[in-house]
């Protein structure tokens, strides 16, 4: 009671944003837990099975190709945005005249609902049609078929790393103005050269920044379902179908919602997992 006493007013002011949480975060991942262990096609009277729906999961192939997919979009986009953004950041922090221009031009794609890029960029891979296809044969290059199975997981990453790459960029622009000059100064007094720099001092005081964003990054990619939904719709032959689309179409296509619950489970823990992970390896010394 002490503890409510001494901080009451700090608690006033956090409390909508813990009750928007609790609400449409913390409540739904108790319900689909649940639910995860019931037999329900939505029109029936939900059906307590116990784990049957997860052992089923495990028994079904396109399960583990959604899990790698999804894996493989992890691997493809976080490391790529991670690296990109800071590089990105670095060059806008070094550019002195016309670098608010080149900010909103980095920013640009971010402005426009993933969906919306997707199938702008669906269009740009189309065939031999699309934009990107047509510059290629100009320049005297073979066309490249991005829906193919072996390439159609990295032609969605490509989008999605063209589409967040200016945000990210930003956060750790912000996070660059934090460090102080001085220590940079005397860096370049003792004789660092730049990339020294950026490894004994810009990295390790980017940490917290860097956890963030790779949160932000690992949260969004293993739920990445709009570009994959408007560009492949998880083909050809399942090769781009993520876990989520899996979940999606069991839940809303075959109305297998206890199923679909459990499914969801397994792509929540992969997130927690992999956020201990980055958390680990990002800790503060």
């Amino acid at each position: 009671m002490r503890f409510f006493k001494e901080y009451k007013y700090e608690l006033l002011m956090i409390s909508p944003a813990v009750l928007i949480i609790f609400i449409f975060k913390l409540i739904p991942v108790i319900v689909s837990f649940s639910m995860s262990l019931t037999k329900w096609r939505i029109i029936d009277t939900p059906e307590f099975i116990g784990l049957d729906n997860f052992v089923q999961l495990f028994t079904d192939p396109n399960f583990w190709n959604a899990v790698w997919n999804t894996l493989f979009y992890g691997i493809l986009i976080i490391p790529s945005v991670l690296l990109g953004s800071l590089a990105v950041a670095l060059i806008l922090n070094a550019i002195s005249k016309g670098s608010s221009f080149y900010k909103a031009a980095y920013y640009l794609p971010m402005t426009l609902p993933l969906s919306i890029a997707a199938v702008i960029w669906r269009g740009g891979f189309f065939g031999t049609f699309g934009f990107v296809n047509n510059i290629l044969t100009k320049l005297g290059f073979n066309s490249i078929q991005f829906f193919s199975v072996e390439l159609a997981k990295p032609s969605i990453s490509l989008v999605y790393f063209w589409w967040t790459l200016g945000f990210c960029s930003l956060i750790y622009l912000a996070g660059l103005r934090g460090i102080p000059q001085t220590r940079l100064e005397a860096a370049s007094i003792d004789g660092a050269n730049t990339m020294q720099k950026i490894i004994y001092i810009i990295w390790p005081s980017l940490k917290p920044i860097t956890l963030f964003v790779a949160l932000y990054i690992t949260q969004t990619t293993f739920r990445i379902f709009s570009a994959v939904y408007a560009m492949t719709g998880g083909g050809p032959s399942r090769s781009s179908e993520p876990l989520l689309y899996y979940t999606y179409n069991w839940g809303w296509q075959n109305f297998r919602m206890g199923y679909s619950a459990a499914a969801s489970v397994i792509l929540f823990l992969m997130v927690i997992s992999v956020y201990l992970f980055q958390s680990y390896i990002l800790r503060e010394d």
